[in-house]
Order: C-alpha cells, then sequence, then structure tokens
C-alpha cells in the first residue's frame, strides 16, 4: 500500500514538473515596448506591442555573415580545433533595429535608459 502511494506521489509531481518546464519553455513571439518617466514607474505617453509578423514586416538589419559554432575536437595535437574542424553553422542572424522599435513610442532622447526585460523577468538596461 505504501509503495501504491509513493508512486502515486511521484507520478503526480513529475506530471506537474512536465506542465511547469512546458509552459516556462514557450516562446515569446511579441515584443512590448513601453515608454516610463523618469522615476521608471509612471507610464509616459504611449505603448506599443508587436508580433512576430509585424516585426518581419520592419526594416531588416542583417548580420556580417555567417555564424558558426565549434563542434567537439578529440585531436589532442589541436585541442582547439585552430584547423576549422567540426564547424556548426548557426546560419545567418537578423532582426530589426532597436531605433525602429523605440520610435513606437516617441524614441529616445539623450540620457534615456534602455531596459530590455525576458519573459523570464531577467532585465538589462542600457543608455
Amino acid at each position: 500500500m505504501n509503495i501504491k502511494r509513493t508512486a502515486t506521489v511521484t507520478l503526480a509531481l513529475l506530471l506537474a514538473g512536465l506542465l511547469l518546464v512546458s509552459a516556462a519553455s514557450a516562446a515569446t513571439e511579441e515584443v512590448q515596448v513601453i515608454r516610463y518617466a523618469d522615476n521608471n514607474y509612471s507610464v509616459v505617453e504611449s505603448s506599443a506591442t508587436r508580433d512576430l509578423t509585424e516585426l518581419q514586416l520592419m526594416t531588416n538589419v542583417y548580420s556580417n555573415g555567417p555564424v558558426y559554432f565549434q563542434g567537439p575536437t578529440f585531436d589532442p595535437d589541436d585541442p582547439w580545433g585552430d584547423g576549422g574542424q567540426n564547424m556548426i553553422l548557426y546560419y545567418d542572424h537578423n532582426g530589426t533595429y532597436v531605433r525602429n522599435l523605440t520610435d513606437l513610442v516617441g524614441g529616445m532622447n539623450d540620457g534615456d535608459e534602455l531596459r530590455v526585460q525576458a519573459s523570464d523577468g531577467m532585465s538589462r538596461y542600457f543608455g
């Protein structure tokens, strides 16, 4: 009886864990731009939200070429892979200008700060 109850509780915890992981790994498909007052709290004038389709229609910014990552190297004479072996193509990167996003809410002025925040809450200030 005790083993059956333990197995049931374990199964319930595993299912709950799977649901939490799938929700946390969901892709973000929109960008929200909000202009705040100097106190970083009060919304000033406007906010804008753009989904993936709208972002793709904005002016594209292309990288200066393809990005490669190096796979494992097992050559004891060349541990850093200077010969370029096992290079994995990660494709070209592209996107849109941050200026295009800030212009949606009135742009930025000298001395303004830009905070970029991910859907998981991690953020960085630029400015």
